[in-house]
């Protein structure tokens, strides 16, 4: 059989009204997401106008399918940044209590971890004619297979992807795996504490949620400057009745945010809110070794930790930017998450404290920078969300407002930014908009299909490849 070619157009990857939004915790985990088969189409993408010299032009954009990979249900596959490796957990969907670090907490005996490899296909790096190979998911060649009693993390590097384990003490501890050799390394193992929520920074950093399993109260966020280092860890305390959870750097290293949310029901607590954190280095001081609390935002949901997992479950951490570029510093220092309210992604800006609503039904988000025609420099121009009828593009304004969105593909998946490409920056008059520089690479989770009787069980996610083309 003939091997597949790019396909320049639309596919019909899933459809997804929520990731596992407002699900209450006395409930089993679903995910809400259903699947259908590929189709093509057409499918055409924009860049911002008439900004910082970028002119409007259209992109088009190429879509191959590469492999697929199982699937949980609940927890979404970990990519590495520059989209070479990929990691999932599938055979059962982890209890609410395992999923947010309760003490005692159990991995179901069936739940078992899966690396690969995405391979791009041999030659150019896009087909450039039919008949050309795609790429193939290839599971990673180790000695043995993971052992149980694991969980998938919420981040990976180019060199490894974070897991956590349950102990049998109660405690919890935070490893990673080595994607070449499978070998892991305990960054975190401590009996008498629970450790979670780790993620990557963009610089080697990490961060995590530490507790006590003897004191009776809530995770502290604990940061180190290199994640294999534990003599250099910095810490912030919560304040009484509060646990910080969930920890995300942003793209430029200047901030760790961290959801507030309450121990246990507590009058007066207040909403659930994130939490602003200037990193060491970077505050007003332009120095010192310590967090500086920059700003506290009011989410207007229950505080609650398994709200605070719902609106960053969609999330690709960390989202690292490529360094050569000029980064928007808006969208640098900002981050996107999922309203509980609404089941569609927002906008937080840490430093006026904004919550601005994107494209609604949105569910996932990646960067999307155009390249101006006489440059090849590259600027930030806005993100490429996940939704439930179409994968969408929005543009960042002058001003600091979000534009109209602008379809991209018809279905849902979820974005991840795999990493740039390098694109010949010769045109002529028949192709000025073709693009050229570095452009971003992309790649598309699709859901899983249904169970027979009409839930979301253990299934595969299909992974797709998404890059500007020329016309």
């Amino acid at each position: 059989m003939r091997p597949s070619r790019l396909t320049r157009g639309v596919v019909c990857i899933a459809t997804a009204a929520s990731l596992s939004a407002c699900v209450p915790v006395n409930q089993r985990p679903k995910t809400g997401l259903s699947y259908v088969n590929p189709a093509t189409g057409e499918a055409i993408a924009r860049v911002p106008g008439a900004r910082q010299g970028i002119t409007d032009s259209r992109v088009r954009v190429g879509i191959r399918p590469l492999g697929a990979v199982p699937f949980d249900g609940m927890t979404l596959p970990i990519t590495s940044p520059g989209g070479k490796y990929i990691a999932a957990q599938s055979g059962a969907i982890p209890p609410w209590e395992t999923l947010l670090a309760e003490p005692g907490a159990r991995v179901p005996g069936r739940l078992v971890l899966s690396c690969a490899e995405i391979r791009p296909p041999t030659g150019s790096t896009m087909p450039t004619s039919p008949g050309e190979p795609t790429g193939a998911i290839i599971p990673l060649p180790w000695s043995g297979a993971l052992p149980r009693g694991i969980l998938l993390g919420r981040s990976a590097d180019d060199q490894g992807v974070l897991i956590e384990r349950p102990d049998e003490s109660g405690g919890r501890s935070i490893g990673v795996v080595n994607w070449k050799s499978g070998q892991i390394q305990w960054l975190v193992s401590d009996p008498a504490i629970i450790a979670a929520h780790a993620t990557f920074g963009p610089n080697g950093e990490l961060a995590y949620s530490r507790r006590s399993l003897t004191e009776n109260s809530g995770f502290e966020l604990v940061l180190r400057p290199n994640a294999g280092d534990p003599s250099s860890e910095l810490f912030l305390k919560p304040r009484p009745d509060e646990t910080l959870v969930f920890p995300t750097f942003s793209a430029d290293r200047s901030r760790v945010y961290v959801f507030s949310a309450a121990t246990r029901q507590v009058p007066g607590f207040g909403p659930l809110s994130l939490v602003a954190v200037r990193l060491p280095g970077t505050g007003r001081g332009g120095g010192g070794g310590s967090f500086e609390i920059e700003r506290r935002i009011e989410l207007d949901v229950e505080p609650t930790i398994a709200a605070a997992f719902q609106a960053v479950v969609a999330n690709q951490t960390p989202w690292i930017l490529p360094g050569s570029m000029r980064a928007d510093e808006d969208l640098a220092a900002g981050i996107a998450i999922t309203d509980l309210r609404t089941a569609g992604m927002i906008w937080i800006d840490a430093r006026s404290g904004s919550i601005q609503p994107l494209a609604r039904g949105t569910a996932g988000a990646a960067p999307w920078w155009g390249v101006p025609a006489s440059s090849t420099s590259i600027e930030l121009g806005g993100l490429i969300l996940g939704a439930a009828k179409e994968l969408v593009y929005q543009p960042r304004r002058d001003g600091g407002q979000w534009g109209s969105e602008v379809s991209v593909l018809a279905g849902a998946a979820i974005p991840r930014l795999a990493g740039t490409l390098s694109v010949s920056a010769e045109r002529d008059d028949a192709r000025k908009s073709q693009p050229a520089g570095v452009q971003p690479r992309f790649l598309l989770l699709s859901p899983p299909k249904p169970t027979r009787d009409g839930g979301v069980g253990s299934g595969v996610v299909q992974v797709i490849e998404m890059v500007s083309v020329a016309e």
